[in-house]
């Protein structure tokens, strides 16, 4: 992808391509700033009991699309400067809805994390056990006053959770949370 520059967006019908599109240009932008490259897979539990899904289970969740999940991913990545596109209707009383672009101004880490400095792998990348406490958007145009404890212009955001079924060993309304 030489020659495109950094400020390239590119417009696409395709999923695939958007999504390889960005894993591309994320780590650019990690490789170019010094930024940490943050990735966070879901946890994905089953039931009332919320027990951790199993390798059948798993498969399953692999192979469902982005709608089936209700717009949760398998696995987020994030770092500080990157730009983002949000894909819900977030909090539309600040004008933070599907579409609306801005940049990651934060990530606060969940307090268990205990990360060391030691914790890149060889690409670079930190490998999160839990999702990050919150994550501070910066919108490139915003309509809204300032959060408490949280800088003008900067909406913070949290972790979310879905639930949704799967079909597992004949059983139409194995649940899942997200």
């Amino acid at each position: 992808m030489q020659g495109f520059r950094k400020d390239t967006v590119l417009v696409t019908p395709r999923n695939c391509v958007r999504t390889a599109w960005n894993r591309v240009q994320l780590r650019r932008h990690c490789k170019d700033t010094g930024n940490n490259l943050y990735i966070c897979d879901a946890e994905d539990t089953i039931g009332v009991n919320r027990t951790i899904a199993n390798m059948e289970q798993r498969v399953i969740l692999a192979g469902m699309t982005i709608k089936e999940t209700k717009n949760l991913p398998y696995r987020i990545e994030v770092a500080i400067g990157m730009e983002a596109m949000v894909m819900l209707n977030v909090a539309t009383e600040a004008d933070l809805a599907n579409g609306s672009r801005g940049t990651i101004y934060d990530i606060v880490l969940d307090p268990r994390e205990a990360l060391v400095s030691t914790d890149r792998d060889e690409d670079g990348i930190v490998w999160l056990q839990y999702p990050p406490a919150m994550i501070l958007f910066k919108p490139h145009h915003c309509e809204f006053g300032a959060f408490p404890g949280v800088p003008p212009g900067i909406i913070p955001l949290f972790p979310t959770e879905v639930k949704f079924n799967i079909v597992y060993q004949q059983h139409r309304h194995t649940r899942v949370q997200r």
